[in-house]
């Protein structure tokens, strides 16, 4: 029926992704929002629209979500920033905080 496939796999495929931590490569913070890119790609199952959740130690940065995804590496949005810290180069990155 219509309204099972307004869903589609994607929203469960997100609710259940799997953990993944890796480390952040590169920042591009532009005003408000920020691109970051994160060692982990294809090869280690991220997919489109995944969050990682950025911190350091303690310090929560804020989440990204995963817009382009290549084999060893992907690209993310920066949706939520925690306060004033800016994620940063070797800050954690996790699908499962």
């Amino acid at each position: 029926s219509a309204h099972c496939s307004a869903f589609g796999m994607s929203a469960a495929m997100i609710r259940n992704q799997p953990k993944i931590d890796g480390k952040v490569l590169a920042v591009s913070m532009d005003g408000k929002t920020g691109l970051i890119s994160i060692n982990k790609g294809k090869t280690d199952g991220v997919q489109r629209g995944f969050t990682f959740d950025i911190y350091d130690g303690a310090k929560y940065k804020g989440r990204a979500r995963v817009e382009y995804v290549h084999d060893a590496s992907c690209s993310a949005i920066m949706e939520i920033k925690a306060g004033a810290e800016k994620p940063g180069v070797g800050d954690n990155a996790t699908t499962l905080l």
